[in-house]
């Protein structure tokens, strides 16, 4: 499947190394593809424009800056409609010293309201790129939480998610964003703030699971 990642930072990198290796056609959309820092890309996937990338992928996925995600969707040029559009970003403020918005509005129901005609899933946005790139700690899997108003997209994210290690479960709709974004703080903060690092996960224990087994 051709999947296209809008943004190479550390979450678009971390993301379209490991879909690569299960077999996904990678595209980066970016401002400047020619530009050499992006060399290393090439050795798995193909670097074009933001507009022709989201044209030519089948699925879309918006790991950017939240600063910059409404100029990406932008300069997407409406290639997104009636495609799934994973929305990665955070709505951080630039001192990460908290979130733009939360609990009464969402950073995914804006991208949303900026890609109309998009499938948008919430996901990808509650952990570190370091579990991103190894989703196991000790034996069990890093919690990742998928929400969208579009079932059918939905179960397709949660799959994706299944596949590259995740621990996956359907959230519900996209306005539940509005706690995955302040819980994905709860990690930065610790992470950055607290001294805690950035190699720890949040895993689901079922006790009911435990005593199963």
């Amino acid at each position: 499947m051709k999947i296209a990642l809008i943004g190479a930072g550390n979450v678009g990198r971390v993301l379209g190394k490991g879909l690569s290796h299960i077999d996904h056609e990678i595209i980066y959309g970016l401002r400047n593809p020619d530009d050499s820092k992006y060399d290393e890309l090439k050795d798995y996937a193909e670097l074009k424009s933001v507009a022709d990338a989201a044209k030519g992928a089948e699925i879309i996925i918006l790991a950017t800056p939240w600063s910059q995600t409404k100029n990406a969707i932008d300069a997407m040029a409406e290639n997104y409609r009636g495609k799934i559009l994973i929305d990665c970003t955070n709505p951080l403020k630039d001192d990460l010293s908290g979130l733009t918005h939360g609990f009464d509005a969402s950073g995914g129901e804006e991208v949303a309201k900026w890609a109309k005609g998009a499938r948008v899933v919430k996901a990808f946005n509650t952990t570190g790129t370091s579990n991103m790139a190894n989703p196991e700690f000790n034996s069990r899997k890093s919690m990742m939480l998928i929400a969208s108003n579009d079932k059918e997209a939905r179960l397709f994210v949660k799959s994706l998610s299944d596949d590259l290690g995740f621990d996956s479960y359907e959230f519900g709709n996209l306005s539940l964003a509005r706690y995955m974004e302040p819980f994905a703080y709860v990690w930065i903060s610790l992470a950055f703030q607290h001294g805690l690092g950035t190699e720890f996960t949040f895993t689901i224990n079922n006790k009911k699971e435990l005593i199963s087994k």
